[in-house]
């Protein structure tokens, strides 16, 4: 098998450079393909020959671009032995989501429960404060008769307090006059009468209103989709335990038949006919966005063109009438896609490339995978659509790529996102740190498409050291130097070329040598403005430079909101406490005007003994909270802490205010932190840290400092005395890298400006 892939291979190396090399007509390319398919050219021929008589020039050609192009595509075949696995997750779906139901159920009704609690605590609170008000009076009225006693004025005491009755008489008999004029009544009694009816109705009114809540609560998708997760992971982990499965490479050119290629064909003129903006596109586009029976290497599917066209074509009653975009969201949302994101960390269970009905039934995958089955719904419905992606950002400390889906909307390339929210992906790049992206094609190359999404610009950089055969563009990784972004367009003169390239970020050109990265000339910075400008440490040294963190806070800049969001989430809430159970919370602190991701200390003006303390927020603005912990006299974190709850919740989630991990947190709305002592406790101050990256300067903690001068070099070790680090008299005109070697990998390069501040190069 191994001698006949590397033999498919080599023929396929061959075939590009023979298509490369003649006439570009499509029939010398389909020749060539249909001389490869070997045992299979007969039901190619099929095709062609079924659209050759009579002629239709258009399906024809239709017909000749997918046999042209199959060279380039296959797939990895595990048979039907991971069936089980995606067959049994797709069932267990509905346990999950009855399982979340009642969950959700059970905090629906715990919150009713909390509300009826807190309003009757209003009434029973009224009640006691107008017992209160009427006890207070009678003790305030017997001083004033003790008094009158003393001083022989009783009888002046009587007459004023008669003369009070009388003027409080009526004065309550104007307000119950207004009352009762206020219901069109007569007597007060009347009044509350109707006052308790309007009330009476209201709950009844808020109960149904709550009924009907609670048949219609639905489940958590969060919760489905990551136990589904769960359940998936373990079932393909116990079929690879029993046998470990291989794949074997189905290449198109030697399996896909002719009904099912005229059968393609025949459903995407169709569902292309229907397209109202189809006079709009080019053949082209439909040739590579419409036509194309696969997306990228997904298992192929006999009759899921016409299952996708059926189950869609709703479509078609709403695309004449609403805008594009709404009914690709309105598909997307159909879909009910999960919103779980996979890493290297994070992997997705499956080795191979799921099919579209597989993706159906566990409703997950890559990026790359959802938009697969997106794109392949669209393209059943006729709409011009594709892939984008970006294979490596330019200031992520390792190689992360993205996928996403891209139509055609008449003369416009809109984008849909794979997540909850949908978002303008090309408004949102415009500012960050893109390097590359293409679109996949049928036909190869992909499409470089960097300059819908980003300011470009090409590049000529001057090779003065270690030339090869094969050069590419770079972007810095602390794990293994530097990541490939791109093979260089043109190697001429020594100068090597690079054409549409992701501006505002720093970059290197190297070349591969017995698998060593060698530099080619210094690292660079593209500006905004499209110049290069080289860190090539001119000897010139800078006085001071003044360090704040170690990793950027955010790569769009869009979103560098967010980080100050989450840091100011925390304003507002009061700390409380009281010494029984049964009595009311009085407020010892608000917090007020915090702006910051390190831990820090609030200290009161006198110490305070409470034995139930809570933390509270009385709006509905979310709380993100990493670490809360209160303090003794001595300063020292209190430990006898017998009951810990949020909103009324006890669990995992809630260790994480108090595991002293900054990475841990909570988010929750109408935030409510209860923390019980076992008994009365000084209290000094509170500890208090919003949900961060912990990528700042921690105090106590050992940093050293590289500069890159033709290889990275130290300026030293620092251990941390306070929430920022000074380096004096460091070379300038040069890129930096800050290791923390006490805890954390996130790390990038950035460089200083004229006044000594840390730069990130693209962001700032």
């Amino acid at each position: 098998m191994k001698k006949n892939r590397l033999f498919y291979l080599l023929q396929i190396g061959l075939t590009v450079f023979i298509i490369n090399a003649c006439d570009n007509k499509s029939k010398n390319k389909v020749d060539i393909a249909l001389d490869l398919a070997k045992e299979n050219k007969k039901e190619l021929l099929k095709v062609v020959e079924y659209y050759s008589s009579p002629k239709d020039s258009l399906k024809l050609k239709a017909a000749e671009f997918l046999i042209s192009n199959m060279i380039y595509h296959y797939f990895d075949n595990y048979g039907n032995k991971y069936q089980k696995a995606f067959d049994k997750t797709n069932k267990q779906r509905v346990v999950y989501e009855n399982q979340s139901r009642k969950i959700n159920k059970e905090k629906f009704l715990k919150r009713l429960e909390r509300l009826n609690l807190k309003r009757n605590i209003k009434i029973e609170n009224r009640k006691k404060l107008k017992r209160l008000r009427t006890l207070r009076e009678l003790e305030t009225e017997k001083k004033k008769l003790k008094q009158a006693k003393l001083n022989n004025k009783e009888k002046e005491y009587w007459k004023s307090l008669k003369e009070k009755k009388r003027v409080k008489k009526i004065l309550i008999e104007k307000r119950n006059m207004k009352l009762c004029n206020s219901k069109g009544v007569k007597t007060i009694k009347e009044y509350w009468n109707v006052i308790k009816k309007e009330n009476q109705l209201k709950i009844d009114k808020q109960k149904k209103k709550n009924e009907i809540k609670l048949k219609n609560i639905s489940y958590s998708k969060e919760y489905v989709d990551m136990n589904m997760l769960n359940f998936f992971s373990k079932k393909i982990d116990s079929i690879n335990q029993i046998n470990k499965i291989k794949s074997e490479k189905v290449y198109d050119l030697y399996s896909v038949d002719a009904d099912f290629l005229i059968e393609n064909i025949e459903l995407s003129f169709e569902a292309f006919e229907r397209n109202p903006k189809k006079n709009m596109y080019k053949f082209k586009d439909f040739l590579e966005f419409v036509l194309p029976y696969r997306v990228l290497n997904e298992p192929i599917e006999k009759g899921k063109r016409r299952e996708l066209y059926d189950k869609f074509k709703w479509v078609y009653d709403s695309i004449q009438n609403k805008p594009m975009e709404d009914i690709v969201n309105k598909i997307y949302d159909q879909l009910e896609l999960s919103t779980i994101t996979f890493s290297k960390n994070n992997k997705y269970p499956y080795e191979g490339v799921p099919s579209i009905s597989e993706i159906e039934k566990t409703k997950f995958g890559d990026c790359e995978h959802l938009a697969t089955y997106v794109v392949t719904v669209l393209r059943s419905l006729g709409i011009p659509s594709s892939i984008d992606y970006c294979q490596r950002w330019g200031n992520y400390n390792k190689n992360i790529a993205h996928s996403w889906v891209s139509y055609m909307d008449g003369n416009e390339v809109k984008t849909r996102d794979i997540g909850k929210k949908n978002v303008d992906l090309k408004n949102l790049y415009k500012e960050s740190c893109i390097t590359k992206v293409f679109r996949y094609c049928f036909s190869k190359p992909n499409m470089d498409v960097t300059n819908v999404y980003h300011n470009t610009a090409d590049i000529e950089i001057d090779i003065l050291w270690n030339k090869g055969e094969k050069m590419y563009l770079g972007v810095f990784n602390p794990n293994t130097g530097w990541d490939k972004v791109v093979e260089a367009s043109k190697i001429k003169d020594n100068k090597v070329y690079f054409e549409n390239v992701g501006v505002g970020l720093i970059y290197v050109v190297f070349s591969n040598k017995n698998r060593v990265t060698n530099l080619v000339n210094n690292p660079f910075e593209l500006t905004k403005g499209g110049n290069v400008n080289f860190f090539n440490n001119d000897n010139k040294f800078l006085n001071t430079g003044t360090i704040l963190r170690k990793y950027p806070t955010y790569h769009i800049s869009s979103t560098k909101g967010i980080n100050q969001k989450r840091n100011k989430s925390i304003n507002g809430c009061v700390l409380q406490g009281k010494s029984k159970i049964d009595s009311e919370y009085k407020d010892i602190y608000i917090i007020k005007d915090l702006n910051t991701s390190h831990n820090i200390q609030i200290k009161f003006d006198k110490p305070v003994n409470y034995k139930y303390y809570r933390l509270v927020k009385s709006d509905w603005k979310k709380v993100e909270l990493a670490s809360f912990q209160l303090l003794d006299i001595y300063g020292r974190k209190v430990n006898n802490i017998e009951k810990i709850a949020l909103n009324n919740i006890k669990g995992k989630e809630v260790n994480a205010i108090i595991d002293n991990n900054p990475l841990t947190f909570v988010s929750e709305t109408n935030f409510e932190l209860i923390l019980n002592l076992s008994q009365k406790t000084k209290i000094s101050g509170f500890e208090i840290q919003a949900r961060n990256d912990d990528n700042h300067i921690n105090k106590n903690e050992l940093y050293e400092l590289f500069y890159w001068d033709m290889k990275w070099k130290s300026l030293g070790s620092q251990n941390a005395k306070d929430t920022l680090l000074q380096y004096n008299n460091i070379p300038r005109n040069t890129i930096y890298w800050l290791k923390n070697k006490t805890k954390g990998s996130e790390e990038y390069v950035f460089k200083f400006n004229e006044k000594g501040e840390q730069v990130w190069v693209g962001l700032n």
